[in-house]
This record gives structure tokens, C-alpha cells and sequence, in this order.
């Protein structure tokens, strides 16, 4: 069985990922991403509100309520703020070093036994780091 993973990319044009943390997006791109898949699926508005200070509990609750409709279970971005503690609880998260989507999804799908094992950790997943080529 070939198993696939929907992956969100934090976006504000749909090309390259922000220089920011997640969840200042404005959008989330999402892939179905698998051995023999990348699958570009849908674009999600980021309806969060503003962080009232540094890894805000109430902005992890609403992104894992919009991630997890989605049924989000990998998050993929450059950086990540104090709520990844929160989100390594709900999904597989990984750091990765190219701004361009398209390219990242290629390097997820090369690195999805990664996702797969770091997925199968439960509430004791830790951040994947993506290595530079």
C-alpha cells in the first residue's frame, strides 16, 4: 500500500513558503504527498487570530482546528514559533530550507519514510530537520 500524507505549506502567493513562522500565513497550500504522489489539493485561508503574545495557546487551538478539518497531518515550513511543542503533539513537523513550495514537495516525498517513522512517535514526535542538498 502506497501511503500519502497531507502536507501543509505555509504560503502567502502560493510559490514560495513565508519567512516567518507558520502560522503568520495567510494561506496554507495542501499536498498529498506519497512515494508515488505529489498532489497539489487545495489552498486554506489562515483564520487564526493575532498572537496576543509569543506562543499564544489560543493561536496553536485555532491552526490545529483549521489544520485538522483539513485533516492536515504534516506541517512543513522555514521556521516555527513557540506553539511547535503544541503542534509536535498533533502532527509531524518539519523544518526545511527552500522557499519555493514546489521544491519542497519534491524533497518531502524523497523523505517520507522520515515523515512515516516521525509520524508513528505519537505524542514523542520531534521536529524533522530538512538538510540542505
Amino acid at each position: 500500500m502506497n501511503k500519502t500524507w497531507i502536507c501543509a505549506f505555509p504560503t502567502n502567493d502560493g510559490i514560495h513558503l513565508v519567512n516567518n513562522h507558520f502560522g503568520e500565513a495567510e494561506y496554507f497550500d495542501l499536498y498529498r504527498i506519497g512515494k508515488e504522489e505529489v498532489t497539489f489539493l487545495k489552498r486554506i485561508e489562515n483564520q487564526s487570530p493575532e498572537e496576543k503574545g509569543h506562543g499564544d495557546p489560543n493561536k496553536a487551538r485555532n491552526i490545529t482546528q483549521i489544520l485538522k478539518k483539513e485533516n492536515v497531518q504534516v506541517m512543513l515550513s522555514l521556521k516555527f514559533g513557540g506553539n511547535i511543542f503544541r503542534m509536535l503533539s498533533q502532527f509531524s513537523c518539519a523544518r526545511v530550507h527552500d522557499h519555493v513550495i514546489n521544491s519542497m514537495a519534491l524533497k518531502v516525498q524523497q523523505q517520507i519514510d522520515r515523515i512515516e517513522s516521525n509520524w508513528e512517535m505519537g505524542e514523542h514526535r520531534r521536529m524533522i530537520q530538512f538538510e540542505e542538498d
